[in-house]
């Protein structure tokens, strides 16, 4: 490594793209998550129906 070079060979903005997509990507699933839990916990009646 004491060229600075990635191991992965990507450039340093192929890098940050790879970075962005990824971190965008696991927020999405995050939201998606969060918002699949608000529905089914809200609208679906789990411990309500007796």
């Amino acid at each position: 490594m004491a060229e600075g070079k990635s191991i992965s060979g990507a450039t340093p903005d192929e890098a940050r793209a790879i970075n962005r997509f990824f971190w965008m990507s696991a927020w999405l699933w995050f939201a998606v998550s969060v918002a699949a839990h608000y529905l089914i916990w809200n609208w679906v009646p789990w411990f309500t129906a007796q």
